[in-house]
């Protein structure tokens, strides 16, 4: 009775010579392998197709088929092996039946195993990829480290990964580590002394290397790893014995280390080979990368968060001494009513004069002091308007027959083109008598002796650009004066709260640095915008644009 064979590999046997072909494939069936043959090209390419063999035995005529089954030409003595031949292994037609079985085995375990191999890459690939990725989706620095190692030990298997960060002028200090529940894990004296890790990881970083210690340490890739040397980490001084070939992997940037990477297969004997390596590297740089983001964004943070605990404490300045003023001032200003209407008696023509002056400074002072208890306030200029519909020819003519006494005191003459007196918007008066109050004071106050300021106010007309942020029809107010300028570099700065311009300091002229600010927000609150455009020692023309609907 006939014995079974055990068949366990699938083969295609191509050859021209029918003789050749039958020992062939009759030694190969001895040896359990499944053979189908092949006499030509056409049958050898519809045998391939079907994708279910593990080897092509094939005579040099039919071997430099296009196939990714490893091809064994059976090559006789006469032929030439070329580029054309795509094989894998080669042996003669005349070798020994058990030659020719060692050969065809030995080869589709080689494939086999370059296989495996090529599917650890991708599966490794693929998970490096992975935990990069979640090392940039947050900004968190022990959060990025906690992703690194426990990525690392699901990706290589391995029992326990440390990680240990240097703090420098870089990074602050941080530590890492992930322990496969259940495994064996790494004494933790072994690295409580960080001066030799921080030498190390400085050395390994300068030499662009790696260490391998402990298990099986031939990783066959010298060029890229060097054996971990007896006695620096795995060691009964160290408290370190690893079971499997652990890897140290510096961390760095620059010139130096920023720490030190470890991972360690303890529960079994892992393979660094070329792929591992570099693909561990990779990642590597990539958390260096992160954590270097991370800690530059935490620091901003803190000057960001500073800065607004600054302001708020000089905002919370300034409404307290706001307060503290104002009591004072506006008994200064009821007195000087009183002395100015003869409730205390007749005086001089002089006297009245003197009056007259610490009115007009009381008042400036008086909005002054408004300015900046506005601005202490943190709140929007807009969140305290009330809206009401009002007319803006009469709140601009209020305005500047107010300020024109102070205008031709200084010297100026101020004037006012209106189209739109009988005109009505939605607004709040007292802060649009503001608003305006503000821009043509400020007007006023960089326009030397013998200057102009002109107000203007425009209703929107068909194909003009008057038009808001929103789309919508605007009113457009400007207010052009002949005075000092500003230069063109601090044109960006003049709405933030207390900048004042250089030729303004440098002029010695008053003031706050809140006026405009305070323009803007009131602006912003209407719905409408606000801008400055300047020519050094030529003027400045601040434009307003209001919502403004047209009558039916």
């Amino acid at each position: 009775m006939k014995q079974a064979i055990d068949i366990r590999h699938s083969a295609i046997v191509a050859d021209h010579d029918p003789k050749r072909r039958a020992a062939t494939a009759g030694i190969l069936r001895q040896a359990g392998f499944a053979v189908e043959v092949a006499a030509e090209s056409a049958s050898l390419a519809m045998l391939l197709s079907e994708g279910t063999h593990h080897i092509l035995v094939a005579d040099s005529a039919l071997a430099s088929i296009s196939t990714s089954v490893p091809v064994l030409l059976m090559a006789d003595a006469a032929d030439s092996i070329t580029a054309q031949h795509i094989v894998a292994d080669y042996t003669t037609a005349a070798a020994a039946p058990g030659e020719l079985a060692m050969r065809a085995t030995a080869l589709i375990a080689r494939n086999a195993e370059r296989l495996a191999v090529r599917e650890r890459a991708a599966t490794l690939r693929e998970g490096i990829r992975s935990v990069t990725a979640s090392m940039r989706s947050t900004n968190d620095a022990q959060q990025i480290a906690d992703t690194l190692v426990r990525g690392l030990s699901e990706c290589f298997e391995a029992d326990h990964v440390r990680l240990v960060i240097f703090a420098d002028q870089r990074i602050g200090a941080l530590d890492a580590e992930w322990i496969r529940p259940a495994g064996r894990t790494l004494p933790a004296q072994a690295w409580k002394d960080r001066a030799p890790l921080k030498a190390l990881s400085d050395q390994l970083w300068e030499n662009a290397e790696v260490l391998l210690g402990g298990g099986d340490q031939n990783t066959g890739h010298q060029d890229h790893a060097r054996l971990l040397p007896p006695g620096i980490l795995p060691s009964a001084r160290s408290g370190f014995t690893p079971g499997g070939p652990t890897l140290l992997v510096p961390v760095g940037e620059g010139s130096s280390a920023l720490g030190i990477l470890q991972i360690a297969p303890l529960g079994s004997h892992g393979h660094w080979g070329a792929t591992e390596l570099g693909l561990v590297q990779h990642v590597v740089g990539n958390a260096a990368y992160s954590l270097l983001q991370s800690h530059l964004i935490a620091r901003q943070q803190e000057v960001l968060q500073r800065l607004r605990q600054l302001d708020q404490a000089k905002l919370d300045f300034l409404s307290t001494v706001n307060h503290e003023l104002r009591t004072p001032l506006t008994s200064i200003v009821a007195y000087l009513d009183l002395l100015q209407d003869g409730s205390a008696g007749p005086l001089s023509v002089d006297v009245h004069r003197m009056l007259d002056i610490i009115s007009r400074n009381a008042t400036r002072l008086s909005d002054l002091v408004g300015n900046m208890l506005g601005a202490s306030n943190s709140a929007p200029e807009g969140n305290h308007i009330t809206s009401a519909p009002l007319n803006l020819g009469r709140t601009l003519q209020l305005v500047t027959l107010a300020l024109r006494p102070l205008a031709e005191q200084q010297g100026v003459t101020i004037s006012y083109t209106d189209e739109t007196l009988d005109v009505e918007i939605p607004g709040d008066e007292v802060q649009l008598q503001r608003l305006f109050t503000n821009i043509v004071s400020n007007a006023i106050k960089f326009t030397p002796t013998g200057g102009s300021i002109h107000v203007t106010s425009q209703l929107p007309r068909l194909g003009m650009a008057g038009r808001i942020p929103d789309g919508g029809p605007a009113v457009e107010i400007r207010v052009i004066d002949s005075g000092v300028g500003i230069p063109p570099e601090e044109l960006p700065e003049v709405f933030t709260r207390f900048y004042r311009a250089s030729n303004a300091m440098n002029g010695a002229v008053p003031g706050s640095g809140l006026g405009l600010a305070i323009c803007e927000g009131i602006v912003r609150g209407h719905g409408g915008d606000i801008s400055v455009t300047s020519t050094l020692g030529k003027g400045t023309q601040v434009r307003v644009r209001l919502p403004f609907e047209p009558p039916e």
